[in-house]
């Protein structure tokens, strides 16, 4: 606890500079997550269009490694990760992959899903790790990819929050087209029942 309130007074100060204990002190709490719910807002700027595309929806996380992220606006669409196999569907039909296919892919997947575990130690392999200033009492991390694959495409993540409440994840890729989401209604406690997980965690439910 007196690390994660010293690496709060940091991110509080305007420094940037942090220690890997200080960062572990952020990440650790997540791992006591057993299931997270929350709602999501996300905005892609893109450099041809003079207007963000905006969607809404839920996500939904089980550790270590299922998530479901179901659109609700504009049009209904789902992605389900289980493992290494992402599944999505939309109006369009269904389409199923495999993570490992893709290298960028693969990593920042696998970055997202160790970050709402709190693997600290594997996101120190897939990215540099900094402090970013925050308002008192919140957090903020900037993941910038360590390998080639990922670089290509993402020039760094930015994510915030308090304690184990997520409240923005801003992608910045290469091109310098910027996707931001905001998380709301977040709750890092849920616990879903055996019907849940198989409504919630499938792309054959609305």
């Amino acid at each position: 606890m007196k690390a994660l309130v010293a690496s709060l007074a940091v991110c509080a100060s305007g420094a940037t500079a942090a220690t890997t204990d200080q960062i572990d002190a952020i990440l650790a709490p997540f791992q006591g997550v057993v299931g997270l719910e929350a709602h999501f807002r996300e905005e892609k700027r893109l450099a041809m269009l003079a207007a963000p595309l905006v969607s809404e929806g839920e996500i939904y996380f089980v550790p270590p490694d299922r998530l479901a992220r179901r659109v609700t606006q504009p049009a209904p669409s789902v992605v389900v990760i289980d493992g290494k196999t992402l599944t999505f569907r939309d109006e369009h039909g269904r389409e199923t992959l495999a993570i490992d296919a893709n290298p960028v892919t693969r990593l920042f997947v696998d970055g997202f899903l160790q970050i709402l575990s709190g693997n600290s130690e594997m996101l120190h392999r897939i990215y540099d790790i900094a402090l970013e200033p925050q308002p008192r009492g919140a957090w903020g991390l900037r993941f910038t990819p360590k390998t080639g694959a990922m670089r290509e495409a993402i020039a760094k993540i930015d994510l915030t929050g308090r304690g184990v409440v997520l409240e923005t994840l801003r992608v910045t890729e290469v091109d310098g087209d910027v996707t931001v989401t905001r998380f709301d209604a977040v709750d890092p406690k849920r616990r879903f029942t055996a019907s849940e997980l198989e409504r919630l965690f499938s792309v054959d439910t609305p």
